[in-house]
């Protein structure tokens, strides 16, 4: 329970947490409406009525909640194409990417009234890059070089940048110039040292990868803690909020495992193959677009962005045990 004077604060605190953690499902329902979609075209090669009100249109809208939502769908459709019958699957498609973007668009600038694209956000994982090859002794020499009169190379360093968050130093004035020149300075950076830049995404966002060349990953996953430190909040219900805390806590401890979205993909992927499963296809292809676009764009990790990986891939692993535990004891009974 909060006392009266803190709910404010607390609100205050955690409304931006809440507000992400909201988005990230909306778009993961999207996804998942997008994929059943897929799936039932490829299967019956139509697309009915019904399918479009209930799978296209709502999973389309969905999907534009978050800023990677329709470049996935793009990295989705060119693949979808490449691999499965563009006749019936044009028609869908387009609709998809138009309704998305379409609603990008009237929610950024008639409701919210600002640009479909925050250039401070969008720019956020170049920056980091910059930050982490300014904190190395070559990056910073090499940035003194390439970006003059919007601080230094030390006000730009950040170890941090590397994997998660950017504790760089520039000033909001700098900030808010070098928002011109970033996306250049980046380029440059990726045409001088392509090396570094591949080595710093593969190791910001490690849980992406297939496979654990590194061992497995250790990244936020769940939180069963929100609370201000000596505000007088008490849980309403102690012995049941503990009991509960018990599996956030359990789920925590094997997100190396249950966080690993590589890991979930590449399951769906072998269980596709091994089982000739067709309906997996879609679904692969998903999720080989979402973790594509979060390994070049995402500036820190976090295993909330994958969640439609998660939730396919471990539903799909435990629908296979559930039918090999069934054939298992019905050869046993025999």
């Amino acid at each position: 329970m909060i006392p009266e004077p803190q709910f404010e604060e607390f609100v205050a605190m955690y409304a931006s947490d809440i507000e992400e953690a909201l988005v990230d499902i909306l778009m993961t329902a999207g996804l998942l409406l997008i994929v059943t979609l897929f799936t039932k075209i490829l299967k019956n090669s139509l697309c009915t009525k019904e399918d479009i009100f209930s799978l296209l249109i709502p999973g389309a809208i969905l999907v534009s909640f978050r800023p990677n939502g329709l470049p996935t769908l793009l990295v989705f459709s060119v693949l979808i194409l490449l691999f499965g019958n563009r006749k019936t699957l044009v028609r869908p498609i387009s609709s998809t990417l138009a309704i998305s973007a379409g609603t990008t668009i009237i929610a950024s600038l008639v409701i919210l009234g600002a640009s479909p694209i925050n250039s401070y956000y969008a720019q956020e994982w170049m920056r980091n890059d910059i930050s982490c090859y300014a904190s190395t002794e070559k990056g910073a020499t090499w940035l003194g070089q390439n970006l003059k009169g919007i601080g230094d190379s030390s006000s730009w360093a950040s170890k941090e940048a590397c994997t998660f968050l950017n504790r760089y130093s520039l000033n909001q004035v700098d900030r808010q110039r070098s928002l011109k020149v970033v996306p250049t300075v980046w380029k440059n950076l990726l045409l001088s040292d392509p090396i570094f830049i591949a080595k710093t995404h593969f190791n910001r966002n490690y849980y992406v990868i297939p496979f654990p060349v590194n061992g497995l990953p250790s990244i936020p996953f769940l939180h069963s803690t929100i609370e201000i430190a000596d505000a007088g909040i008490i849980w309403a219900f102690p012995s049941l909020a503990e009991k509960a805390r018990i599996i956030m806590r359990a789920a925590n401890a094997l997100r190396p495992i249950l966080a690993y979205a590589g890991l979930w993909l590449t399951i769906i992927f072998v269980l596709m193959i091994s089982l000739k499963s067709k309906e997996f296809f879609p679904t692969f292809l998903m999720g080989i677009s979402l973790l594509f676009i979060l390994f070049v764009f995402a500036p820190i990790p976090d295993s909330r962005y994958s969640l439609f990986v998660l939730i396919a891939g471990q539903i799909i692993f435990l629908d296979f045990l559930i039918k090999e535990t069934f054939k298992f004891r019905n050869r046993i009974s025999l």
